[in-house]
């Protein structure tokens, strides 16, 4: 699938292209083909919890979304807010990715 073919570590240890993945995702910058193709899923992610998911790319969702909340808590309130503007999906959401260990 479009979400394993991401090498999940090192784009979460490079800095600049964190910065614009966050404005990929929040319609501030433009997106590589293949963050467009993850952008259309996540509303769907959303809010079906990823119970659509596999272990796998349940295990990544979470790893990314911990990292982000830790190192830019800034991009991750305004991530939540432009996916989940009503606050109704993401303890549903975190909780089913911590099912996932």
């Amino acid at each position: 699938s479009m979400m394993e073919k991401i090498n999940i570590d090192q784009m979460l240890n490079n800095t600049r292209l964190m910065s614009n993945n966050v404005k990929c995702f929040l319609n501030e910058g433009p997106c590589t083909a293949h963050l467009r193709e993850m952008k259309k899923m996540v509303p769907m992610l959303v809010k079906d919890s990823c119970s659509s998911c596999t272990k796998e790319q349940k295990i990544m969702m979470k790893k990314a979304m911990d990292a982000v909340k830790a190192r830019r808590p800034n991009d991750y309130e305004k991530l939540s807010k432009f996916f989940d503007p009503e606050g109704k999906y993401e303890k549903k959401f975190l909780e089913n990715l911590n099912e996932s260990k």
